[in-house]
């Protein structure tokens, strides 16, 4: 069940970057989507930031053994629905340039790009329903 990560578990958090070797900054104040097992412990989290014009989708985090598993997109289309339920109509994210599987991920998953710095690529998404 996915569910938003309480500040209080935010070691959990850290200690799952760890573990996957993340190679990149931690913004704790992102809003953390989480899926948990059976002992409580993080699957998976996808976070987001409301700091800006629009949500900036920063991080997704899945643990070894749960890559490969559709964790990421369950985490991925929660994270549009918690969106939508907060009457957001688009979304952006960065990407590295040298990342080039969370680009393939971006664009999969319906980002489109729209600006390109020397570190990266901007995508944004419309989260307006399709008529």
């Amino acid at each position: 069940m996915i569910s938003i990560l309480d500040i209080k578990e935010y070691p959990k958090l850290t200690q799952l970057a760890e573990k996957v070797k993340l190679d990149e900054k931690i913004d704790f104040k992102c809003v953390f989507l989480c899926e948990k097992d059976k002992q409580e412990n993080l699957r998976g989290v996808a976070g987001t930031n409301f700091r800006y014009l629009f949500p900036r989708f920063e991080h997704i985090i899945i643990r070894s053994e749960d890559q490969k598993t559709k964790l990421g997109v369950k985490l991925m289309l929660a994270t549009e629905q918690f969106l939508r339920k907060k009457k957001y109509s688009y979304y952006t994210c960065f990407v590295l340039k040298e990342n080039l599987r969370m680009r393939n991920y971006a664009e999969k998953f319906g980002f489109k790009e729209y600006s390109e710095t020397e570190k990266g690529i901007w995508f944004s998404k419309s989260l307006k329903e399709k008529i």
